[in-house]
């Protein structure tokens, strides 16, 4: 006997809602959470919600799963008895789906770093960025949320589809966001002002990294500081590039020396010889060395270093009636003597007058411009000796160091310092990620690259404005101050087994104060929160306790979602066994009758004798199924003459 015919909808439905859907589904959730964890542990977490669990693709086959949860209940209306278990397991599959939503969307996850002694009441939140823009000239700050969609994933977007953002009479206009970026600096020759830079690299038989060098600048190039002077005349270079370095031809500067209001000056060879008499006052002096080069050594000796005047001094020698004293006079500073000389002629000054010429370089290297553009390097070797040359761009010039070459790469004239930032593919694990912003007023506009967490200045219609781009801070309504820290390691090796964060929780709403000890897996809740000992870094002498942030409305949606399947499975369990006892019962109690009529079988039969289905998906159950065409078998058992039924 064969049933109503079945609409082309309806076995779209019983597709939908059948078992073999629900398998394959079930089974492509299985892959792709077994694959998420292998690339999670390749990578990153970051990088597996963003390519797995918060993907659309991800999303779209969970939604499939609870079509297929769905359609199995709506295919079973009206509901018997029997399939009371099966309505609570696959309600109890909708429900853990659903709080899986409500966290998806709802859910807080964030950090918090705290240093030891530190406190504070915020933290950053993941996946939610925002743009600071302060107006340094009336102190107005301005902070804008950034659409997560577009900004702060590992997808690049150029010209994301955002509004334009105003703040007074600055409008804002997001251009480009790159997931990870790194600071590249160019120097343009494009300033509209003069100033001078000069590209250089000290290489030792390899390629070195060339450096820019401005005026009144120190840069380094390996281990070795360069400087940059501009030299205005001729006379200036030529004293520059020709110091005195002999002493037998360079000059020695002058004696002066002051007593009861006489002055005597003379030449330091002059004094080498003979005694100078002070006018009338009875004393005299001579000079017993001269040391272009005075360094004090052991017992605060003091010696000649070198030929070259870098430090010129004097000794010298008065005589008086009361007896000779010996005195230092240093060319730069005067004031030596008097410092520590306590005992002596009082009143008696004796300086020691000297002209070095040139000035000695402000570094090792030390690069001259000329007047006319041209360009000369002078070096200082470590034994003082200082010797100057000439350099072309992409020259090779030896230096004092053995083995060391100096080559000037570019000179330019009107340089002009820039940062920019440049993508960096595929995106790393401790990315920066990077955001192009363009100002425009009604008179001008501006375009600047922002690197997450590095605040950059810039100025717009003669507005100064500073400009940051960070992670979103979200108020904890307390709180939280790190007592201590402590690292647990493995005995004998410096790899760390756990370590634990000794916390206060200070609340000012209700002047509650508490305690609290954070560690790996043992986590601590606190109003709306739960902190997590995630990570430690360290900071110089400091270590810094990072704390994972978590408030999820979906978990208690999925707990629930989780009984209430337990429920069921153990509902559909009795239910089973329940359909075995009936189906036993049912096959015990026929009996065969024989007789002159012939054979009559009477069946009883239970109320359903399958029902329900499976606890995923739509598919019917192994047991027998039910037969809408068996005629029931209400023929009454006859007895035979001995009045015993018939078997």
């Amino acid at each position: 006997m064969q049933g109503p015919p079945v609409s082309p909808a309806y076995r779209i439905l019983r597709a939908i809602g059948s078992l073999w859907f629900a398998a394959v589904l079930l089974v492509l959730v299985l892959l792709a959470l077994a694959s998420a964890t292998v690339y999670e542990s390749m990578r990153s977490t970051e990088h597996a919600l963003s390519v797995y669990y918060r993907a659309p693709w991800f999303t779209f086959l969970l939604a499939l799963l609870a079509i297929n949860v769905l359609v199995a209940i709506i295919l079973r209306f009206p509901f018997s008895k029997w399939r009371i278990g099966f309505v609570i397991t696959h309600g109890a599959i909708l429900l853990i789906l659903g709080g899986a939503l409500v966290t998806r969307y709802y859910a807080e996850d964030g950090q918090l770093a705290l240093a030891e002694g530190q406190s504070s009441d915020r933290f950053v939140l993941r996946g939610h960025e925002t743009l600071t823009v302060l107006n340094r000239q009336n102190g107005k700050r301005t902070v804008l949320d950034l659409d997560p969609a577009l900004i702060g994933g590992l997808n690049a977007h150029a010209a994301p589809a955002m509004a334009a953002i105003s703040v007074g009479e600055v409008t804002i206009h997001v251009e480009q966001y790159v997931p990870d970026s790194e600071v590249v600096e160019q120097v343009r020759d494009d300033n509209p002002l003069l100033r001078p830079a000069v590209q250089l690299s000290i290489a030792a038989g390899q390629e070195t990294e060339p450096i820019w060098v401005f005026p009144n600048q120190r840069a380094s190039s390996g281990s070795i500081p360069v400087s940059l002077k501009i030299v205005d005349s001729a006379e200036e270079l030529s004293k520059l590039l020709n110091p005195p370095m002999d002493t037998g031809n360079a000059p020695q500067g002058r004696v002066r020396v002051e007593y009861q209001g006489q002055i005597v000056e003379r030449r330091v060879d002059e004094c080498l010889t003979l005694p100078i008499a002070v006018g009338d006052t009875g004393l005299s002096f001579r000079v017993l060395r001269f040391m272009p080069h005075a360094t004090v050594g052991a017992n605060n000796k003091i010696s000649n270093t070198s030929n070259n005047p870098i430090n010129p001094a004097i000794e010298v020698e008065i005589a008086s009636a009361a007896g000779v004293e010996t005195r230092l006079a240093f060319a730069k500073y005067p004031g030596f003597a008097s410092m520590h000389t306590a005992d002596g002629i009082t009143g008696l000054t004796v300086t020691h007058v000297f002209d070095a010429g040139a000035s000695p370089p402000a570094t090792p290297v030390e690069i001259l411009r000329g007047p006319e553009g041209d360009l000369h390097v002078r070096f200082a070797g470590s034994d003082g000796v200082v010797s100057a040359t000439s350099v072309e761009v992409g020259a090779t010039v030896k230096t004092p160091w053995s083995g060391r070459r100096l080559v000037v790469h570019r000179s330019l004239n009107h340089a002009r310092f820039e940062q920019s930032l440049q993508p960096v593919e595929p995106p790393r694990k401790n990315r920066s990620a990077g955001l192009e912003v363009r100002m425009v007023t009604a008179n001008s506009s501006g375009t600047v690259w922002l690197q997450k967490n590095r605040p950059y200045p810039i100025t717009v219609d003669q507005t100064p404005y500073e400009l940051s781009y960070g992670s979103k801070t979200v108020h904890l309504g307390f709180s939280l101050k790190l007592d201590s820290f402590s690292v647990g390691y493995y005995p004998g090796e410096q790899r760390p087994r756990s370590f634990e964060s000794r916390v206060s929780i200070t609340d000012a709403s209700t002047g509650r104060s508490l305690s609290r000890l954070i560690s790996m897996n043992h986590p601590t809740d606190y109003g709306r929160y739960t902190f997590f000992q995630s990570s430690y870094q360290l900071d110089g002498t400091k270590r810094v306790s990072i704390l994972s942030v978590s408030r999820d409305p979906g978990t208690m949606i999925v707990f629930a979602g989780y009984v209430l399947m337990i429920g069921g499975m153990i509902v559909v369990l009795f239910t089973r066994q329940r359909q075995r006892q009936l189906a036993e019962l049912s096959t015990a109690t026929g009996v065969v009758s024989a007789g002159t009529g012939g054979l009559r079988v009477d069946l009883l039969h239970t109320e359903e004798r399958c029902a329900g289905g499976s606890i995923l998906g739509g598919g019917e159950l192994s047991s027998p199924q039910r037969r809408t065409d068996m005629p029931k078998a209400t023929t009454p058992l006859k007895r035979n003459k001995a009045g015993a039924n018939s078997r």
